[in-house]
């Protein structure tokens, strides 16, 4: 665990003294350590920042990839529905196609057969 005990600012390089007071004598304190670093706190948070930034950049990098390799919307125009006979579809209601078959003469009763 860390736990922060002080702050000091070290003049010039070299070798340094460093007292520690509250030991009891006898107490096994090998696995205790002293850590001496810089400081860190600004350089970290401009890492953070940039690690952000960097990470928003290749997710919209891969967005605008994905959106010229797979488009919303086709630019090739759908050809217009056309039945078989070559006349272009129309809707009707049911009626109306009723009375159209009714009067359409049926193939045995063609004169050009």
């Amino acid at each position: 665990m860390r736990v922060p005990l002080g702050r000091m600012t070290a003049q010039r390089a070299g070798t340094y003294l460093m007292r520690v007071t509250g030991l009891q004598a006898g107490k096994d304190y090998s696995a205790c350590r002293i850590l001496l670093s810089r400081p860190y706190l600004g350089r970290m948070v401009l890492q953070i920042i940039g690690i952000v930034v960097c990470a928003v950049g290749m997710l919209l990098s891969l967005l605008l990839g994905l959106w010229q390799v797979l488009p919303l919307q086709s630019n090739v125009p759908t050809p217009a529905a056309t039945p078989a006979g070559g006349v272009p579809g129309r809707t009707i209601d049911l009626e109306t196609w009723k009375r159209l078959r009714q009067q359409q003469p049926s193939p045995s009763q063609r004169p050009d057969q």
